[in-house]
């Protein structure tokens, strides 16, 4: 994911790569392991 917007930010993709960047993201489980993080964090 970072080697994407990194990639968006030097010039070589253009920005509506992000959105491609997203779904892989999310299709590896990206979403699962934040809302797993974020609960930790709510409990304190």
């Amino acid at each position: 994911m970072l080697e994407g917007v990194t990639q968006i930010i030097v010039g070589e993709k253009p920005v509506d790569y992000y959105q491609q960047v997203l779904q892989e993201a999310k299709d590896i489980g990206l979403d699962s392991i934040v809302s797993d993080v974020n609960q930790v964090f709510q409990k304190g």
